[in-house]
């Protein structure tokens, strides 16, 4: 028997201080300067680079119990570093994250080009399986992902080859799976579409877009081969235009994918 389960759709609509009267030039001129100064910190040609961010959080809730006590308190959702650097066609990408007071590995890659029209990766990443998967958390417009987003979200060991033509995007991977280095791997596939403007890149909400429509949409698929009856069938769609963004997702899960 199937499981399908509907992710969350939010339609969100910028702060009124965007609108600040003869102030709107100010605030993009704002989100430039954040911008430049985030790009400031790539490495530029041949180099390493070192970034990162915190994000600290407080969470209140009478249907959760901590102690005997409704969840009422703070914490640090993430404490990320990451380091990253390429030399010629070869790069790589290492993301440590210390939430919780222990530092976690959680993406360990090489890139390489194949080409000028494909890109490769070897390592620890995420299935390329949702947009909503694929964002960082200092992307975020709430302070969690989707339901499904969060499913998808953790990391395995594999190579995933990618590339673009025009306005559509494809990637397929083959990582370890649920049998870890056992011989049976799991197999994704994606493709998303630029369906209007220039698409949507891996940052949630309104932010940086323009007055145009921007529309990318997404069918990803995603097979288990230590599983019977493990695979997957996922479609997303986000939209922005101006200061309203949109985005909504749904999977179809086979029986063997959850207890």
């Amino acid at each position: 028997m199937n499981k399908f389960v509907i992710g969350a759709l939010a339609t969100t609509m910028a702060s009124g201080l965007s609108f600040a009267g003869s102030g709107t030039e100010e605030w993009a001129g704002l989100d430039r300067d954040i911008e430049n100064l985030a790009s400031s910190y790539a490495p530029q040609g041949s180099g390493f680079a070192v970034d990162g961010f915190l994000r600290s959080i407080y969470s209140n809730s009478s249907d959760i119990s901590v102690g005997g006590n409704d969840l009422g308190g703070f914490a640090i959702a993430n404490a990320r570093v990451n380091v990253r650097g390429n030399v010629g066609d070869y790069g790589v990408f290492v993301s440590v994250d210390a939430a919780g007071g222990t530092a976690a590995l959680l993406d360990a890659y090489g890139t390489f080009s194949i080409g000028d029209q494909v890109n490769g990766q070897m390592g620890q990443f995420r299935p390329p399986f949702l947009w909503s998967s694929q964002i960082d958390e200092d992307n975020f417009l709430l302070l969690s992902r989707p339901v499904n987003g969060a499913l998808w979200s953790s990391r395995d060991n594999g190579v995933m080859f990618n590339g673009t033509f025009e306005q559509l995007g494809w990637y397929v991977a083959a990582q370890n799976g649920s049998d870890g280095a056992g011989d049976e791997l799991a197999l994704t596939g994606r493709v998303d579409f630029d369906a209007l403007g220039p698409g949507i890149g891996l940052q949630e909400g309104a932010y940086g877009a323009g007055d145009e429509s921007n529309l990318t949409v997404g069918l990803a698929f995603h097979d288990d081969g230590n599983l019977s009856d493990g695979s997957a069938i996922g479609f997303d769609a986000a939209y922005t235009r101006g200061a309203i963004s949109a985005h909504a997702e749904m999977v179809d899960y086979d029986a063997d994918f959850f207890a």
